[in-house]
């Protein structure tokens, strides 16, 4: 987040005496506190801020689907892959192990995949350092807003421990505009063999983890 400060011009009025007009609103003026975010480091949009990664990772579960929510502020922004944190693969990967990047309808009901990684081979990944996954099809510009990252592991056998935010209730929290639908900022959906074309929300499960998955 970027902290705004005020700034004034002065100027006389008809009488001599000064008056304050406001001028313009500064965002990082230099004695503002400031908080790097993911457009200083060439990302596009990142699920989670990187220093709330947690040290300890979460063993995700086979055949089930992360997703995040994503915030893309800026327009022609590029989604050309996810990157993600992992921190080690328990067992053999076998058949679908990828990522995936998702837009939302209007009423945040409904999500629809518009890229989709190739399957991947993590084995033998160095811990805790991250690796990408690059789209079948990049997308050369997005248009601002909210979007879903995925992320898919192992779909038989076990899957990979990922790096993230884990959080509380908080981290579950209904980012939608209408209170009665289901949009959470983070959630898991099983039963999935590979990357679904559409997911509907209120059919997901609201997660404290949240994946660390970076858009670029």
């Amino acid at each position: 987040m970027k902290f705004p400060q005020q700034l004034f011009d002065f100027q006389k009025n008809a009488g001599g005496g000064v008056i304050q007009v406001q001028r313009s609103l500064i965002v990082n003026a230099p004695d503002s506190p400031y908080l790097p975010t993911a457009d200083d480091y060439g990302i596009s949009a990142w699920t989670c801020d990187p220093a709330d990664v947690t040290t300890a990772a979460q063993l995700t579960v086979s055949q089930t689907l992360y997703g995040a929510l994503l915030v893309v502020p800026n327009t022609g922004k590029p989604a050309n892959r996810l990157s993600l944190i992992p921190h080690t693969v328990q067992g053999a990967e076998t058949n679908f192990n990828g990522v995936g990047l998702y837009s939302l309808n209007s009423t945040y009901t409904t999500a629809t995949q518009i890229a989709v990684s190739a399957n991947q081979t993590w084995t033998g990944v160095t811990p805790d350092v991250s690796v990408d996954a690059a789209f079948t099809t990049a997308i050369s510009a997005l248009t601002p807003g909210y979007y879903i990252a995925t992320f898919l592991g192992s779909t038989s056998g076990t899957a990979m421990t990922l790096h993230g935010e884990l959080g509380t209730v908080a981290s579950a929290m209904n980012f939608a505009k209408n209170g009665a639908v289901s949009a959470y900022r983070s959630f898991t959906l099983a039963g999935q063999t590979t990357m679904p074309a559409s997911i509907t929300l209120s059919g997901t499960t609201p997660s404290a983890f949240i994946p660390f998955l970076a858009l670029s």
